[in-house]
């Protein structure tokens, strides 16, 4: 009897999955309060319990954008500690509940989230934040919460990073830019490295190897794909390394680029972090880079309307960066973005102007359409 109720139960919250979702936790969220939040995160905990693997796939871009929800409240908006308590007990149960939706996923429709992986990877991010336990009252359940959540984040990409399941999709974790520097991810990333997939792509690399002058001294970027070959300092096959590690920046920043439009300050903080790391610490390859970029694609973001950016055009990456980084200024609100925006522009204008052509003032862009 009880195993026939929960079978009805399934069948009727499967039916009904996308009117709950909508009503119970998604319309009205702005004029919620955290209470409500908290309790709108409970019932869709208990809904992807009763919910089929087999209709869970159709669901998923609404229960990316309900976590995503979560992670948009900003918690350095002159909040109390108790606010900014309850605000980490909804980031907390949003990760539980990416997570038990992820584990329907695996059961039946593995590709589901080869396809999408990027999708729901991403999203998790803000979970996996710097964490302190010297910390007391409100601030040291604060901090339980908060590692809570980091620990359900690293438990589901450990889930997709072993065994089976992770030699299945090892591939496309290439299409994630990077992996926050949390040490919870070094099973992870572990798991990644035997599938040849190499997060760690900021090294040093000594100048005591040759030539001091030489572009390979100081600190480079490696690809994914490899190691830094002993052979690539030799004179011979200089140019060989360079164009490979200018291959691999670009691939790596037309990744990020996406990724600066993300609806949630968090995931757009970490991404800002991680450029200005990715920028200061391969400088020299990041000037070559834009040298071999025409100028033509660059002078035009600063001299017509804005139009939305070719993430995938490898001829114009830069441009597409500075695209991505001037429109931030306009809409960004977060102040701790802002600052790393400010960073970041301190890291580019190291550009030659004359790499931008002839630059239409302010006055003629607004003129001209």
């Amino acid at each position: 009897v009880i195993r026939d109720a929960q079978t009805m139960a399934s069948i009727w919250v499967s039916s009904h999955f996308m009117y709950l979702l909508v009503n119970v936790v998604q319309q009205h969220w702005q004029d919620k309060t955290l209470e409500d939040r908290i309790r709108a995160f409970r019932s869709l905990n208990l809904m992807i319990k009763f919910l089929s693997p087999s209709d869970a796939p159709q669901f998923l871009t609404q229960i990316i954008a309900t976590v995503g929800m979560a992670t948009a409240y900003e918690t350095s908006a002159g909040l109390s500690d108790l606010e900014i308590l309850k605000v980490w007990s909804v980031r907390l149960l949003a990760a539980e509940n990416l997570s038990a939706y992820s584990k329907l996923l695996l059961k039946e429709n593995i590709d589901v989230i080869s396809l999408n992986l990027a999708t729901m990877v991403v999203p998790l991010f803000p979970f996996l934040d710097g964490l302190d336990d010297n910390v007391s009252g409100n601030l040291k359940q604060e901090s339980k919460i908060r590692t809570k959540a980091a620990e359900t984040a690293c438990s589901l990409l450990e889930d997709l990073t072993s065994g089976d399941v992770g030699k299945k999709l090892a591939g496309y974790f290439k299409e994630i830019p990077f992996l926050p520097s949390s040490p919870l991810l070094d099973g992870v990333r572990k798991n990644l490295i035997s599938y040849g997939v190499d997060f760690s792509n900021l090294v040093a690399y000594s100048s005591s190897q040759g030539n001091t002058q030489s572009f390979l001294s100081g600190r480079e970027s490696l690809s994914n794909d490899g190691v830094l070959n002993e052979s690539f300092v030799s004179n011979d096959r200089r140019e060989e390394a360079r164009e490979k590690m200018m291959a691999s920046l670009r691939d790596r920043l037309r990744l990020i680029r996406p990724l600066l439009d993300h609806e949630s300050s968090s995931v757009r903080l970490a991404t800002l972090q991680y450029l200005l790391d990715l920028m200061s610490t391969n400088r020299a390859i990041f000037c070559s880079v834009v040298e071999k970029e025409d100028p033509s694609s660059i002078a035009t973001v600063l001299t017509v309307p804005y139009r939305k950016a070719d993430y995938h055009g490898s001829q114009r990456v830069i441009a597409s960066l500075l695209e991505g980084l001037l429109s931030m200024v306009a809409v960004e609100s977060n102040r701790e973005v802002k600052a790393l925006l400010s960073k970041c522009f301190g890291e580019i204008t190291a550009i030659d102007p004359r790499r931008l052509g002839t630059v239409a003032t302010a006055t003629d862009k607004t003129t001209k359409k």
